[in-house]
């Protein structure tokens, strides 16, 4: 993560940092990047060859970008290209290839299976993508020595990854149907959901273009999906994932229980739900406001859930510790009041913080 760090450190706005490397700023230094392929393209590079004139750049990478590779699809349409890695690094001082390493025994040869449609079927269709995950089903304990060896499988989109993870759980779940026996893989997605400018994030990737375009598509599916598969994950291995995270909606999406530190301390602990659903808000739209408060304030009375009551021109404002709307609708219908509009609106993680922190955001 050297190059995120130091990148962003470069950075306009972050006068601070830059201001603290000054005395190394013309010394002669020599930067050895690993995955130079997609960590070297963006303006993390560019900020440090600007910042250290007098640096050595070498890079290391098993995936070089020459011009033939260097094309990306836009969310456009249009074709976008990358700098290869030619452009950025220059000189190629040394290749060592796929098949020096076969010649030297380092690597297993390998074996390629080639499928063919028997009919016109157009790639990423539904259809095309049913027939891919069947015949990966069907052929993978052969491919595997019967399990003995995991395998990848590689998707040209985050979003395509998720239709088929979606895919595999819905064809296994169909032959479980059929075959009480049979014994589904274990299957899971992982993919880089959009960091969005956060800089927690940033600071550990730095996007290629395509990925970038990539994330412009459905952001928020990616993140629900991210969140399903996280949830299944934990529930077929009996795993706990701990997460620490200041992007409270996406904690909310995906953990069922939590713990909030404020400065040093634990100020809370529960499940989610119950967390959520203290200080929440009932809103009723009723055909006799004062009769129906009298009704909710019996209510409290008798040690339900209710914190307070209060009333608009338009409506009723019930904060509750818990969800008891049924209950209320019960109550009023049962007085004979006339209920137009009930619902229950849980407060967010981010309300929930801001409430419990006393607003102080910048403290964990």
């Amino acid at each position: 993560t050297t190059i995120q760090k130091l990148g962003l450190a470069l950075h306009p706005g972050n006068e601070e940092y830059a201001k603290s490397l000054q005395p190394l700023k013309n010394k002669r230094f020599a930067f050895i990047f690993d995955e130079c392929h997609r960590s070297q393209f963006g303006e993390n590079h560019k900020a440090i060859k600007e910042f250290f004139p007098n640096a050595q750049l070498f890079g290391f990478t098993g995936t070089p970008i020459f011009e033939t590779n260097a094309t990306y699809k836009k969310i456009d349409g249009t074709i976008g290209s990358y700098l290869t890695t030619k452009d950025v690094f220059q000189k190629l001082l040394h290749a060592y290839t796929i098949t020096h390493a076969i010649d030297d025994k380092n690597v297993l040869p390998f074996h390629i299976d080639y499928y063919k449609p028997e009919e016109n079927v157009k790639i990423g269709s539904a259809e095309h993508q049913n027939a891919v995950a069947t015949t990966i089903l069907k052929k993978h304990d052969a491919a595997t020595n019967h399990r003995r060896f995991n395998a990848l499988f590689a998707t040209s989109s985050i979003n395509d990854a998720i239709e088929y993870y979606q895919l595999f759980q819905k064809l296994q779940e169909e032959q479980k149907q059929k075959a009480p026996d049979y014994i589904p893989l274990n299957i899971t997605c992982v993919f880089t959901p959009p960091a969005e400018g956060n800089k927690d994030i940033l600071q550990l990737q730095e996007e290629l273009d395509q990925e970038r375009e990539d994330n412009k598509t459905e952001p928020e599916k990616k993140k629900q999906a991210l969140a399903e598969i996280i949830r299944n994950y934990n529930k077929q291995y009996g795993t706990t994932i701990l997460l620490s995270s200041h992007l409270l909606g996406e904690v909310e999406q995906i953990c069922d229980r939590i713990v909030i530190l404020h400065k040093g301390k634990i100020v809370a602990s529960d499940a989610m739900s119950k967390l959520l659903h203290a200080n929440s808000i009932i809103r009723l739209r009723v055909d006799d406001m004062g009769k129906s408060v009298k009704i909710i304030d019996k209510l409290k009375e008798q040690n339900f859930p209710i914190e307070s009551v209060e009333n608009t021109i338009e409506e009723i404002i019930v904060r509750v510790s818990d969800n008891c709307a049924k209950e209320i609708n019960t109550q009023l219908v049962t007085n004979g009041i006339g209920v137009s509009h009930i619902s229950f609106e849980p407060q967010s993680l981010e309300q929930y913080f801001m409430e419990i922190t006393e607003g102080e955001t910048d403290v964990t």
